[in-house]
């Protein structure tokens, strides 16, 4: 995942958007919240300032390719979504 932040506001923007995706998984698959136990997300997180126009496509080229690499099959709405994040 790409997110563009201010250095401070990353970590809270990291942790609202893991908290409202476990939320909304859990929902989806019709598990009560535990008030944060039994996480989906490791705790922490791995930022890195891309610096390059050439690193940049190296984080597009890992992030299309990481499914494959785990061999997971395709998500067709996910697809979509990483191609319209990454238009330019």
């Amino acid at each position: 995942m790409v997110i563009e932040a201010e250095d401070a506001l990353l970590p809270k923007i990291v942790g609202k958007m893991k908290a409202q995706s476990s939320r909304a998984y859990l929902n989806y698959c019709g598990l009560p919240y535990l008030g944060g136990h039994g996480h989906l997300w490791a705790q922490k997180f791995n930022r890195r300032l891309i610096q390059s126009e050439e690193q940049f496509a190296n984080t597009v080229a890992y992030i299309r390719n990481n499914r494959n690499k785990h061999g997971l099959p395709e998500n067709n709405g996910l697809s979509d979504v990483i191609t319209r994040m990454f238009a330019r």
